[in-house]
């Protein structure tokens, strides 16, 4: 099953409940795209045993994204692949959610009342 929601306020509290669903339906490969008009996205994946993962894909982000990423508060623990930023979230969707709001605002510079798109896809 695919959802689509959209919000404009109170961010980490949309982000946590699109992630919450995530981890509630236990779906091994699930995951959740969050994605700005502006199409500035970051995803977290799910798998049994692993929880969530926070993935920011590379490509795309400009010079100043990418200092600003490395320096971000919750990305101490970071992976760097050649494609993506990772960071395990375990089933913490609260952190998730206020890593996530993290970057699009103070990584991406989105303004305080940034639209976005959930995408939840969590077929079995």
């Amino acid at each position: 099953m695919e959802a689509v929601k959209e919000f404009t306020t109170d961010h980490q509290t949309h982000l946590k409940a699109a992630m919450d669903e995530l981890v509630v339906s236990g779906v091994d490969d699930g995951f959740v795209i969050f994605e700005t008009d502006e199409g500035k996205f970051l995803q977290f994946t799910y798998g049994r045993g692993e929880g969530l993962t926070f993935d920011l894909s590379r490509m795309g982000l400009t010079e100043g994204e990418v200092e600003r990423v490395t320096q971000l508060e919750g990305m101490e623990t970071m992976t760097q692949t050649e494609m993506s930023y990772l960071v395990q979230v375990g089933v913490d969707t609260r952190m998730g959610a206020r890593l996530a709001d993290s970057v699009f605002r103070e990584v991406f510079h989105c303004p305080q009342n940034y639209r976005i798109q959930a995408t939840i896809d969590i077929e079995d």
